[in-house]
């Protein structure tokens, strides 16, 4: 409750560990026999297997609501109040309502992405087994490459048709993002959002080859539970700032634990260090 007090999204990460942990219970066995249904249902490893999944988890979840409420009562009323309180307030943010305003702007996972690649570019160094290489079926390579375009589509489609450009992002130079889209996305007569969708592409799939190949070994419906907590939290902001992604990526960085934790903590270490010394000097 003290944690909405200072961010009101942070009511969507309770959400998030509350739905997390039913998935847990799912996973394990714990809301359905596992004997009664295939592997694939419980921990889908292919996109294909996910519907299913989904399906027998909601009947899971309303033939388990008892034992849900009296597991989770303590998450649950943190979030009913946090909707009694908006209904209070008479919206979500406290204060200055005017420069607050719920909007699609679905960039903002775009420009999460990127800033989280950036952040996270020694853990990719752990990645390269995972690339294709010349042993690889036609199959595998077809694969990647219209995964890569369904999601530089996307990405396409978000920048163009949804991008915000908020009067603080232009009329504050003290901060990063001024200079960000100045020079960078707004930059090239107004084409450098378009630049930047690679990166946002390779983001991507370096966060989710991160989350399956970690120690914690995170499922694909955890994974799609994450992503859709993102995106609650960033895509109704219109203002584009780091600090509304510092939340998103601690959650994240928390399942990506590296299989080789000392060397890559090292390169984390280091990296992180170069960053402090670049903003510092």
């Amino acid at each position: 409750i003290i944690s909405i007090l200072f961010r009101q999204t942070n009511a969507v990460w309770v959400c998030f560990a509350a739905l997390d942990s039913v998935v847990s219970y799912y996973e394990n066995g714990a809301l359905l026999r596992r004997v009664d249904l295939n592997a694939h249902v419980y921990r889908p490893v292919y996109l294909q297997h996910v519907p299913s999944a989904i399906y027998y988890f909601v009947i899971a979840v309303f033939t388990n609501i008892p034992l849900l409420i009296a597991r989770l009562w303590p998450l649950a009323t943190v979030v009913v109040a946090f909707i009694v309180s908006v209904y209070i307030n008479g919206g979500v943010a406290l204060g200055d309502k005017e420069n607050h305003v719920l909007a699609l702007h679905f960039p903002q996972l775009c420009y999460f992405l990127g800033s989280t690649f950036m952040l996270q570019a020694s853990w990719s160094l752990g990645l390269r087994h995972k690339l294709p290489t010349l042993r690889v079926s036609f199959r595998e390579v077809a694969w990647y490459c219209l995964g890569f375009a369904v999601a530089a589509s996307l990405a396409a489609v978000a920048v163009s048709k949804f991008t915000i450009v908020h009067p603080f992002l232009l009329a504050d130079n003290r901060h990063y993002t001024f200079y960000i889209w100045r020079k960078l996305l707004n930059g090239l007569g107004g084409n450098g959002r378009y630049v930047a969708i690679p990166v946002y592409v390779v983001g991507l799939w370096v966060m989710q080859e991160q989350l399956s190949d970690s120690r914690v070994g995170m499922s694909r419906l955890r994974q799609l539970l994450l992503a859709g907590a993102i995106a609650v939290v960033l895509v109704p902001s219109p203002l584009m700032e780091f600090r509304y992604y510092i939340t998103p990526f601690f959650i994240v960085y928390s399942y990506c634990i590296p299989g080789r934790a000392f060397g890559s903590g090292a390169l984390q270490l280091i990296q992180s260090l170069m960053i402090n010394i670049a903003v510092l000097a």
